[in-house]
């Protein structure tokens, strides 16, 4: 990766001078985004919205074989059940997003440091 830098900065594609953290991850985003972790780091989002979904679907499944519908009126069942499933979905994927964002605005600072 240094190695990289370094030929990008000889030929003129990559400016040395000192600029803030937020303008210098800027600055080494587009050779990091072509590395295996800077791949790796620009899926994370992706990667947690999926892992949070599956993870929903097994609660869902879990609560829906559980004694909690034995409290709920059988005529409404499924309805409840629909709306809790794409409801629970839905917030998911939103928290999901949110993590991930998080996650990946760590890892390339991360990647950023270690490239200084």
């Amino acid at each position: 990766m240094r190695n990289l830098l370094n030929r990008l900065r000889k030929l003129g594609a990559l400016k040395v001078v000192a600029l803030s953290a937020t303008k210098e991850a800027e600055r080494l985003e587009p050779a990091l985004r072509r590395t295996c972790l800077g791949r790796m780091a620009g899926i994370s989002t992706f990667l947690v919205i999926i892992l949070c979904l599956v993870a929903w679907v097994i609660v869902f499944l879990s609560l829906q074989r559980s004694s909690a519908q034995q409290s709920i009126p059988a005529n409404i069942l499924p309805q409840v059940m629909c709306v809790a499933f794409f409801g629970g979905l839905v917030f998911v994927a939103l928290i999901g997003g949110l993590l991930g964002n998080i996650l990946r605005r760590i890892l390339w600072r991360i990647l950023a440091r270690k490239d200084k």
